[in-house]
């Protein structure tokens, strides 16, 4: 289990369970499952924490219940860019140091 004192970025050892409260009609009016919408949010939350700089790669991947490279894709999907640059001279350096 991770201590209170630890800091982020460390293995995950322990998985947290939220739980959302959803009228039994939605499932039926967007013809889905339970589980099917559990794996929607986890993937949207993860996706949401991971554009706001809140958390890492990996830890979105471990949010949505996926492999990173399947973040990535998901997150390309999205418009979501995994490369983050202060400014345009910064991106020009890391492409020309490359």
């Amino acid at each position: 289990m991770i201590k209170e004192n630890e800091p982020c970025g460390k293995e995950v050892r322990v998985m947290c369970s939220l739980s959302i409260q959803v009228p039994e009609e939605v499932l039926l009016c967007i013809n889905t499952t339970e589980q099917d919408l559990s794996a929607y949010t986890s993937k949207l939350l993860a996706m949401n924490l991971y554009e706001q700089h809140r958390i890492s790669l990996g830890y979105g991947a471990q949010i949505a219940g996926m492999p990173e490279e399947d973040f990535i894709y998901e997150l390309g999907r999205a418009g979501i860019s995994i490369f983050s640059f202060a400014s345009k001279e910064e991106m020009a350096s890391e492409f020309t140091n490359a």
